[in-house]
């Protein structure tokens, strides 16, 4: 499972559930597990709960409502997330990179840090840290509810465990 954890213990992992087709696609479920100071919260949306509070606005028979998903089909999202993040930690011009699955569950933006000199003058990007930015939704498409923003972390990483990150989704 691909996870992202700071020095400080800081961080945050997705859990692969299992995959569903809904007939025109294919989905993979997930979870966002975030971790701070050796405590971990759960996000996830379990079908059961969701469907019998929706079944009167809209015929859910796929047992999907609820979830949080990347699609396979279209675009590839695991596969995309990890295109992304190889791109940026190989150009060390590129200032930060965001990403958003297209069934909105969280958000998760990187930056290089930047150094600067005693006059506050940004010298240079760095290549060896970053800040990590990820917000988890209140909601997403299938709930028939949108929130941004429910909870989120910010911390720093090393390129280290970047680069372990983004190798995490080949194995997956």
């Amino acid at each position: 499972m691909p996870s992202l954890i700071s020095e400080e213990k800081v961080g945050f992992e997705i859990k692969l559930l299992d995959t569903c087709d809904d007939g025109s696609q294919t989905w993979q479920n997930y979870e966002i597990i975030l971790y701070v100071n050796g405590k971990a919260r759960r996000f996830y949306n379990q079908a059961v709960d969701v469907k019998q509070e929706i079944v009167q606005l809209v015929e859910l028979n796929d047992n999907s409502a609820g979830r949080f998903r990347f699609n396979l089909s279209e675009r590839n999202e695991i596969s995309t997330l990890q295109k992304q993040l190889e791109a940026f930690i190989e150009n060390p011009s590129k200032q930060e990179l965001f990403f958003e699955p297209a069934d909105p569950s969280f958000e998760l933006r990187i930056e290089r840090t930047r150094h600067s000199d005693a006059a506050n003058q940004v010298l240079n990007l760095s290549e060896e840290e970053y800040k990590v930015y990820l917000w988890v939704d209140a909601g997403n498409s299938t709930r028939l509810m949108y929130s941004w923003d429910a909870e989120g972390l910010r911390f720093l990483v090393t390129k280290t465990k970047l680069l372990s990150f983004t190798n995490q989704f080949t194995t997956v």
